[in-house]
Parts: C-alpha cells; structure tokens; sequence
C-alpha cells in the first residue's frame, strides 16, 4: 500500500486570522481503495455537491489535533447546509434565517470578551448584518461536509474583500454548525480548519 500524502500549506492575507496552516487531503488519501483508507482511520465524508462521496484521510503531523469519529452527512443536512451558503454568498439574512431553528445561537470561543452570544432569529439576524456590512464582497463556496460529535464541519474555499480594504482574500477556511430537526440551531463562521476540527474534538 502506498504512504498517505498529505500536504501542509500556510497562508496569510490582509483582514484574515492570523497565520495558518490546513491540511490538502486527496480523495483517497493516497490509499488504493476506499476499504484502505477506512482502515487507517479516514472517513466518508459528503460532499457539498450533496450527491458525491470522498474520503478524509486521517489527519497528521503538526496539523493533527486527535483522531475525530465521523459519520457521513445526510443528504438533507448537504442540502440545508448548500442553501444557507446560497444565502450567505447574496447576503440574504432572511433567506439564512428561514433555515435555522428559532432558538439558533452563534458560537462564540471563550477566549472571546462577550456579552450574552446572539441567540434567537432577531440576534442572530442583527449578528449576521453587521457580519456582511464589515464586508465589500463575501464569497463562500463550500467543498465538503464533515459530521463529526454532533456538528457538521465546513471546509469552505473562500473569496472576499474586506470593507474599504483593496486587497482580495481568497483562503480556505472552515465554518461549524449544529443541526437539529432539519435546521441551524448553532453556527460558527470563518475559523481555521484545525480549529474547527479542535472545536469538535474536544466538544
């Protein structure tokens, strides 16, 4: 069997997190078979395109961040997930809001001086229009869908410009959500992949 590839990439921009590292995973991971790659410990994964699968080959080296269990994206959660991108890259909150929960909340990390996180469609929308006002363009496309300790992780190849900025970003990021019953309930955008990944380890 051949040795897992694996790429590690660093990438810095103007108005982005600082510094980071991800992980370039190809589809099998550099295995010959998909039974190979499940049995070092990758995982089907859905993709965005909600009708595909690939493999995610365990993460490795100074990217790693503990082995993740994961399970494989219904269709419904790639299409529910599909549509709210579809409303991020028109800046529609309503559109957003229609599909999360009344009770939706925004993560916010600890480490992070808050009041009481955005809860609730009405915070939640006020949350969402000053996101898009600190933005002249903001593209999200999503590239796959990992469930993993009862989130869905988004790996996201994103283009953007920030507000009076003249420099284009373009990255790949990560956003983390929580479904229940068919709609948002937590959400969590434009992280590093390896903290997204951290986020669901440790829960």
């Amino acid at each position: 069997m051949k040795a897992m590839n694996k790429r590690l990439e660093s990438h810095s921009s103007h108005l982005a997190p600082p510094q980071s590292k991800w992980v370039f995973l190809p589809r099998l991971g550099g295995c010959e078979s998909l039974s190979a790659a499940l049995s070092q410990g990758g995982a089907v994964v859905g993709t965005a395109a909600a009708s595909r699968l690939s493999v995610q080959a365990p993460i490795q080296g100074p990217a790693a961040v503990g082995r993740i269990v994961r399970s494989m994206v219904s269709q419904q959660e790639a299409a529910l997930l599909n549509s709210f991108y579809e409303a991020l890259n028109t800046a529609d909150v309503e559109a957003a809001l229609d599909l999360c929960n009344q009770e939706v909340e925004v993560y916010m990390p600890p480490d992070v001086v808050s009041a009481v996180p955005p809860r609730g469609r009405r915070d939640v929308g006020e949350y969402l229009r000053g996101w898009f006002d600190s933005w002249h363009s903001y593209e999200p496309q999503p590239e796959d869908f990992i469930a993993a300790g009862g989130h869905v992780v988004a790996f996201v190849h994103l283009r953007a410009r920030g507000k009076g900025s003249r420099f284009l970003i373009e990255e790949q990021i990560a956003d983390v959500f929580e479904v229940d019953d068919g709609k948002i309930s937590k959400l969590r955008l434009y992280v590093q992949r390896e903290t997204a990944l951290e986020q669901v380890r440790t829960g």
